[in-house]
Formats: structure tokens, C-alpha cells, sequence
């Protein structure tokens, strides 16, 4: 019903913002360049000119994706989502990874909708919150280069960087807590944020042919992503700011073999990484879980 309920709200949204603005100019995207260039700057221009789209695609995907089964607002309205939309996306999407110039701009216009989502209490459910026995059980499982993947009620959207020594890496969309910042990336103890963490689906992978002489890797790569921003425009090649899957994702692929990953693309065009793409893959192993079952791999997608 949750879902029903956003989509249709979602819907509304863009198809209000598509009467506002019109998407110019977009090609194909390439690397980005280390010095701007002429379409660097068009790009610019471009994401300015989208700023409606960029605004309401932002806020839609994080509600739709990210978002922890919060409420939302009834909607009187039905909208279908037309196939227009999804194009469209799909070419905000490429303009937002063709040059950091309009990474900009979008991150300006998509800040403020996404944000106000961030720490929204979600709704209960009967299904209990991990309790202080199973966290006992989850940490006596875990190793250093585990990947912890988790929810609460409807969702299963949060992944998390394990390195031993109760010490976690991972990127939140969450509001302060008593004069903390939690707002992106963030290095804490698994304690520290299950006791605060309203958490009561887990499914824990690993790597099966992570050598450990590699978690040092991967913990040097996620360490010097601490203090970036949450990465409210999902684009998952970004180096500047990070949602939660990102992060791992990026850090999974410093490795000198990494695991085969897919991200997908979700309603609206984007691409994304998510847990259910790395439970999809066959390279991670299952290590723990609770309320939440595995599914089998390779379902989603296609592997070498």
C-alpha cells in the first residue's frame, strides 16, 4: 500500500515538473574531465535549466528508494507514470554524471527536498527491534570486510562497512542526535548506531575471495570518504558525496579483484546500487541473518 501510496504521490510531482521545464542539449555522457570544458559548462547550463526535474526526481527517488517506509501524504489524484518520464530521467541522469560542473548545480536544487525526508519517523510494525542477544549473535558472526545489509518495517535500504572491532563505515540520511551530526559518511561503533537504530531485518555477506590483506584497502578507501555529504542525487559513480550502497559499492571495487556487481535501474530512469543487487550477486556468501531471507542469486542479473 506504502508503495501504491508514493507512487502515485510521486507521479503527481513529475508530472507537474515536467510542464516547467524541458530537458536541451543532453548528449551521451563521457568521463569527467579534469579541467572544465566547453560542455562541461553546457552541462552547467543544462542542470540550471532542470532545476524543477533535478528538484523532483531528487526528492522521488529517495522516497521511493531510500526513504524507511515513512508515511506520506494521501493523494485524491491518480497520475499514470508515463514512459516520457522514465526518458527523462534517464537523461537527467546522464547530464548529472557528465561533469561535476552540473553535479553542482543539482546538488544545490536536489539538497533541500531530499533533506527534509531525513529523519522521518517511519512507521511501526509487528516485527521487534534486534534485540541485545542478537546483536551478541551478529557480532560474534562478523569479520573484518563483512557487508552489513539491513531495515526496519517495510524497508531493507542500508548497507554498512564492517572492519572488526566493533568499528563500522557507512553513510546515513539521518538527522543530529543530541548535538551529533549523522548526516553522511561516518565512521561509529555497530553498537553505537543499533541503539539508536530502529533495525530488525539483517542479512550479513562476504566477499568469498576477499583476502584480508585487502580489508586494510578497503578500510583506507572508506576512512577518507568520512565527512562527505549524503549524496542526495544517487549517482553512483559520484567521488564527492555518498548514499549508503554507494559507499560500499565504491569501496568494494578498490579491491584489485572485486565482486561481480550490477546496479539496476529503478522506475524513473536512474541507476542504482542497492542490497538487493549485492544479495543478487553469487560472489558474496551468507553469513547471518535475521527476519530477512536471501534470495536466490543471479535473478536480477546476468554475470561473466
Amino acid at each position: 500500500m506504502k508503495k501504491l501510496v508514493v507512487a502515485l504521490a510521486s507521479s503527481i510531482i513529475l508530472f507537474s515538473c515536467s510542464q516547467e521545464d524541458t530537458l536541451i542539449h543532453i548528449s551521451q555522457s563521457k568521463p569527467m574531465e579534469q579541467s572544465y570544458t566547453a560542455q562541461d559548462y553546457q552541462a552547467e547550463k543544462d542542470a540550471t535549466t532542470n532545476k524543477a526535474s533535478i528538484n523532483s526526481f531528487a526528492e522521488t527517488i529517495f522516497i521511493q528508494n531510500f526513504a524507511d517506509d515513512i508515511s506520506v501524504q494521501p493523494v485524491t489524484q491518480a497520475i499514470n507514470l508515463a514512459k516520457n518520464v522514465s526518458e527523462k530521467g534517464s537523461l537527467l541522469f546522464r547530464l548529472l554524471n557528465k561533469s561535476k560542473l552540473s553535479q553542482k548545480v543539482g546538488y544545490f536544487f536536489a539538497d533541500y527536498p531530499v533533506r527534509m525526508f531525513f529523519g522521518k519517523k517511519s512507521k511501526t510494525d509487528d516485527v521487534p527491534k534486534i534485540s541485545v542477544d542478537e546483536i551478541a549473535q551478529l557480532k560474534n558472526a562478523l569479520k573484518p570486510g563483512d557487508i552489513i545489509l539491513c531495515g526496519n518495517n517495510g524497508s531493507f535500504i542500508h548497507a554498512i562497512l564492517y572492519f572488526g572491532n566493533d568499528v563500522i563505515i557507512h553513510s546515513l540520511a539521518t538527522k543530529g542526535v543530541g548535538g551529533k551530526k549523522f548526516t553522511g559518511v561516518i565512521k561509529e561503533t555497530l553498537s553505537e548506531y543499533l541503539s539508536r537504530a530502529e533495525r530488525d531485518k539483517f542479512v550479513v555477506l562476504r566477499y568469498k575471495n576477499l583476502d584480508q590483506s585487502q580489508v586494510s584497502k578497503m578500510f583506507d578507501y572508506a576512512s577518507q570518504q568520512i565527512g562527505k555529504s549524503y549524496d542526495t542525487l544517487f549517482l553512483m559513480n559520484s567521488d564527492t558525496r555518498f548514499y549508503c550502497t554507494e559507499l560500499v559499492y565504491q569501496d568494494l571495487i578498490q579491491l584489485t579483484t572485486p565482486p561481480r556487481m550490477q546496479p539496476h535501474k529503478v522506475a524513473l530512469g536512474w541507476e542504482l546500487i542497492m542490497n538487493e543487487d549485492f544479495m543478487d550477486s553469487p560472489d558474496f556468501d551468507t553469513v547471518w541473518t535475521l527476519h530477512k531471507t536471501r534470495p536466490a542469486t543471479s535473478i536480477l542479473h546476468t554475470y561473466n
